[in-house]
């Protein structure tokens, strides 16, 4: 409800020492790295887990080419698949199933028990009777925009 002035109320505006400004850009490295810092230490001091790793998986050809990776991080428990691709030329062949297969394994080896992908449906091939296990995972993800799997 609006204040006699006419204003809405800010009920955060009172413990605001000076006045701020929002910046809006494309990309800031800086900034991801100094929020991932921030929110790992905040995390790490009310969870009492202090076990964030990074995780990336590279899969290239004889000459060092990329044709797949993945990138995400495990904490608390919980592996985290933040990116993944195949190279069109790549896909439909196995190779996008292998590398959530070697992704689960180390995930399951730093401990972890659940793993939890963000995906769009039209990200991944129609899955074949018959399936690795990774590719359960990311038929449920279709559903939704984030699935988490428990081992």
């Amino acid at each position: 409800m609006p204040a006699a002035s006419g204003h809405w109320p800010s009920p955060w505006k009172q413990t605001l020492m000076s006045e701020v400004s929002f910046v809006a850009v494309e990309a800031d490295a800086g900034l991801r790295e100094r929020l991932d810092e921030e929110i790992s230490a905040f995390n790490a001091a009310v969870t009492g887990h202090h076990d964030g790793r990074l995780l990336s998986i590279a899969v290239r050809g004889d000459s060092g080419d990329l044709r797949a990776g993945l990138y995400g991080w495990t904490w608390g428990g919980c592996g985290y698949i933040d990116l993944l691709w195949v190279r069109d030329d790549q896909r439909s062949c196995g190779l996008g199933t292998r590398l959530l297969a070697t992704a689960e394994a180390e995930i399951r080896r730093r401990g972890c028990d659940r793993v939890a992908l963000n995906t769009h449906s039209f990200q991944h091939p129609v899955s074949t009777p018959g399936s690795a296990t990774p590719n359960a995972a990311v038929r449920r993800a279709t559903r939704t925009a984030t699935t988490t799997s428990t081992w």
